[in-house]
């Protein structure tokens, strides 16, 4: 696995066993014939007197080398993908892999040129390469399958196995991206084997147990094998979480959602030093003002304090908005206060981002670039900080969020709500805190950076989903110095200059901007992106709060919201998204709300991540319930259906559901169904 990008200090990578044999340089397809198999023997467990280990240095053989020459085109000697160890072992080594993609490059740049490049032509390179991506993931997934289906042990080791999904993968993208057309062209990634079931969508259960079992980042992260093994390179988080009740096949994280607030921490262990308080008077007289607080560290009578201003105080005021996970020590439940050192770490931080690299590249959203900052004054807002724990009237002037506080008895403190997008739209930059980010090293690769950010319990929140989509800039926090990702940083034209050369990465690929889409999107599309892929695999302590981040997502009035009891919020949003509710949410799995007329309606948005093909069929909320033409059958119209699902989690015996005696019963389905 030596072609993927590298990671500083790899933990636990897979070493592979080299027992293939020279393949022979002919049709990838026509090999086990040459062989003198029967390939439909061979995948049922019939070895054909071949031994376990035979077998295994077969496929090694075909599904690996033969592989690689068929897609490529090139022949090579197996020799150059081998590594002896220093007891004369044989280990399989990727590392001549781009050099043989280069060249695949190239050859297909050529080709272009050429006067018959015609369609017809692009047909015919692709019908070579097709077979072969396609064959071999039919065949990979019959042998993985042979212990479930007829007790047999894969005659491929489970390193070998992997080695081979992600050798086909990294072939995958590579000729997806060189033969599918350029970008900009209709015919883009346009290639037969992405229409079909392929390589970089098959599951991988070795490398899913192996996260599992080192309890690493969340197995979810990546549907991509490799950017799941790439994420296991980064090794278990330092932090330790109760994984018990994660059910990992639903990708459900339990112990995201029962995180408790931690108490407030020093820097260090011995650390002593003062607690500054906020004026709390201040913030509420400036909240009550419908203006943002923000605080500054200044001197008084020779001793340090948290000077409270508004931002509206002098023109064009520039702070710092922080986003961070309470758990990590960040939070104070109890009082508007934080150690001095906390606070004067912050300062050093923000006051870095004045003159990082990153921050002098003017991104396409040239409105907010400045190349200096007016002043040396470091200005920021914190919700720990900003948001008063009294009186009561101006809790409800901000957002909404429960603590868990010992004993464990759940307490609501309404905090800055209503202003939380104010707060973030407004702010110069957000800088996150994340503890796991901020002990690992800003000094590597874009990918590693990325997978990191990707990995870190705060992208899993749902409460940082708005802080980072409204930000101006979004800068990380690392050990040793921040970074931004965004569009027109150093690290996102350093993934574009990288992408341009290894056009087969796929990491690099997956490192995307995806936050930034939140602001490119039209009102109708913008409710799909949020379910599908701002909402996707985030968690929630509270389940009243997923209300509160929804609606601040969809830019609904967030004054309505909280006007309305906790207990119909869900209901009342539901009905806020009017004639714009995909067909898809009937089939979602989870709880329905029990309010008449509503009982078709999922008691969580979360769950809607998991829509179907039907994201795009729009149904309208009535007093009735859901509206929906579900097909051009007239026998439908004028008629009302109720949804009910079965108390009972096992099928029940058909002759006891009494259904065949109806004769008005409709099975609603969520994609058309295809008869065999």
């Amino acid at each position: 696995m030596e072609h993927l990008p590298p990671v500083a200090k790899p933990y636990d990578p897979i070493s592979v066993p080299f027992i293939a044999e020279e393949y022979d340089g002919g049709l990838f397809e026509d090999y086990p014939a040459r062989r003198g198999l029967d390939l439909a023997r061979l995948t049922k467990g019939d070895f054909q007197n071949l031994s376990l280990d035979q077998v295994g240095s077969f496929l090694q053989t075909w599904l690996f080398f033969g592989l690689l020459h068929g897609v490529l085109g090139v022949n090579f000697k197996t020799s150059e993908f081998v590594r002896i160890d220093k007891d004369g072992k044989k280990w399989l080594t990727t590392a001549r892999l781009p050099f043989y993609l280069y060249g695949f490059y190239q050859y297909v740049k050529n080709e272009k040129e050429r006067p018959d490049y015609t369609e017809e032509y692009v047909k015919v390179r692709n019908a070579r390469i097709y077979p072969c991506l396609n064959l071999s993931q039919e065949v990979w997934a019959e042998f993985d399958r042979l212990p479930s289906r007829y007790n047999i042990p894969n005659p491929l080791s489970p390193e070998m196995a992997f080695s081979i999904h992600i050798l086909a993968i990294s072939l995958q993208v590579g000729a997806t991206e060189i033969c599918g057309g350029s970008p900009g062209e209709p015919t883009y990634r346009i290639v037969p084997w992405e229409k079909a079931r392929h390589w970089r969508i098959t599951r991988n259960n070795f490398i899913d147990q192996r996260m599992v079992s080192q309890v690493v980042r969340q197995i979810w992260t990546h549907e991509n094998p490799i950017g799941q093994y790439y994420a296991s390179l980064l090794g278990p988080p330092s932090r330790k979480l109760d994984h018990g009740d994660c059910d990992f096949d639903e990708k459900e994280c339990a112990a995201m959602k029962k995180l408790p607030l931690s108490q407030v921490r020093h820097d260090s262990e011995d650390c002593q030093c003062a607690t500054l308080l906020v004026d709390r008077a201040k913030l509420a007289d400036i909240i009550q003002r419908d203006e943002i607080a923000v605080l500054r560290l200044i001197e008084q009578n020779g001793n340090p304090t948290l000077e409270v201003v508004s931002m509206n105080s002098e023109p064009d005021l520039e702070y710092t908005a922080m986003s961070h996970v309470w758990s990590d020590g960040w939070g104070n439940p109890m009082e508007n206060s934080l150690p001095l050192c906390r606070v004067q770490k912050l300062i050093r931080d923000i006051s870095a981002t004045y003159s990082m690299p990153d921050f002098d590249v003017e991104p396409p959203q040239g409105k907010y670039h400045r190349k200096t900052k007016h002043d040396d004054r470091v200005f920021f807002w914190m919700d720990t900080l900003c948001v008063p724990r009294t009186p009561d009237h101006i809790y409800s002037r901000a957002s909404s969020f429960t603590l868990i506080i010992p004993p464990g008895r759940p307490v609501l403190l309404t905090s800055s709500v209503i202003q939380m997008r104010d707060v973030y739209e407004s702010a110069e930059r957000v800088l996150v805190y994340d503890a796991e980010l901020m002990s690992s090293t800003s000094q590597a690769t874009y990918e590693e950076l990325n997978m990191r950010v990707s990995c870190s319990r705060w992208i899993r929140r749902l409460w940082t989903v708005q802080e980072a989509v409204l930000a101006k800039r979004l800068i990380y926090q690392f050990a040793d110095g921040p970074r931004m990702f965004m569009t027109g940083s150093l690290m996102w034209k350093a993934r574009n200059k990288d992408l341009a050369l290894n056009y087969f990465n796929s990491v690099g690929w997956d490192c995307t901007t995806q936050l930034e889409d939140y602001n490119q999107r039209t009102a109708s599309r913008l409710l799909i992106f949020v379910w599908m892929s701002l909402l996707s695999n985030r968690s929630v302590s509270v389940e009243s709060d997923e209300a509160i981040c929804f609606c601040i997502l969809m830019d609904f009035d967030l004054k309505k919201l909280m006007g309305t009891h906790e207990s119909l919020r869900i209901q009342f949003l539901w009905t806020l998204l009017g004639d714009t509710v995909p067909l898809g949410v009937l089939f979602v799995p989870g709880p329905r709300l029990t309010a008449k007329s509503f009982s078709w309606a999922p008691a969580s948005f979360l769950n809607c991540t998991k829509i179907g093909p039907t994201m795009n069929h729009l149904c309208s909320v009535t007093g009735d319930g859901l509206c929906a033409k579900i097909g051009p059958n007239a026998a439908f119209e004028g008629k009302k259906y109720f949804i009910k699902k079965s108390p009972v989690k096992t099928n029940p015996e058909w002759g006891g559901l009494d259904l065949h005696l109806r004769t008005d019963l409709v099975v609603i389905l969520e994609s058309p169904y295809v008869a065999h």
